[in-house]
Parts: structure tokens; C-alpha cells; sequence
């Protein structure tokens, strides 16, 4: 009788071709969570800006105006970005002359979401 311990050459070969099948596949599927993950991150950061700047405008009756710097706290709306981990940076510029009265909030990416921005404007 034959003592069989261990796997044949193929039955090895087919696991590893298996193995590389999956991580074909979930590797993709994985860098889009983290994607997604980074995005959310500077909707939430934009979103806490918005209304920030809400509130500042029921308060002066105008938006609050960053001078488009670019920034990662701003004291006057109380926004903190330093603990991101993707969106560390924001700019914000308003513009109060005129009848409408508009700000634009940019959310810069960094590590993971470097080159990744987020803009959203508003007017009133």
C-alpha cells in the first residue's frame, strides 16, 4: 500500500491559481471602498463648512469670507480639519456684494486622496 502524505504538483497549482483568481478580483473591489472612504471624509468636511457658513450668515446677514487660502483650521466658523486623514485642507472664498451672495467651500485631498477635490458653492 501506498502511503499518500501531502498535496500532488497539480492540486497545489490549482490552489494558488484560485487564490490569484480572488485577489484579482477583490483587490480592485477593496481600493474602491477605500475611495469611497476618502470621498465621504471631504463630503462630511464640506457639509460641516456649509453650515458653518449658514449659521455665520444669520448671524452677520453675509458669508464668511476664508480669502481663498488654503488652510486646515479657521478659528471664525470653528472648523478643524488637522485630525483628517485624507481631507486636511480647505479653502473657503464668499462673495457679498450684489444681490446674491454666494461662498465656495474646496476640500483638498491628501494621502490616499491626494489630487481628490471637493467643491460646492452656494448662493442666496
Amino acid at each position: 500500500m501506498f502511503n499518500n502524505k501531502g498535496f500532488t504538483i497539480a492540486e497545489l497549482l490549482i490552489v494558488i491559481a484560485i487564490i490569484v483568481v480572488l485577489a484579482l478580483i477583490a483587490v480592485p473591489v477593496y481600493m474602491g471602498y477605500v475611495e469611497k472612504a476618502a470621498k465621504s471624509e471631504g463630503f462630511a468636511l464640506v457639509v460641516s463648512i456649509q453650515n458653518a457658513e449658514n449659521k455665520y450668515y444669520a448671524k452677520f446677514g453675509q458669508y464668511y469670507d476664508g480669502k481663498n487660502i488654503e488652510t486646515s483650521y479657521d478659528e471664525t466658523l470653528g472648523i478643524d480639519a488637522r485630525n483628517n486623514k485624507n481631507f486636511k485642507t480647505f479653502k473657503i472664498s464668499a462673495d457679498n456684494k450684489g444681490k446674491e451672495k454666494s461662498y465656495t467651500v474646496t476640500a483638498i485631498g491628501s494621502g490616499k486622496a491626494a489630487g481628490m477635490t471637493i467643491t460646492e458653492t452656494e448662493k442666496r
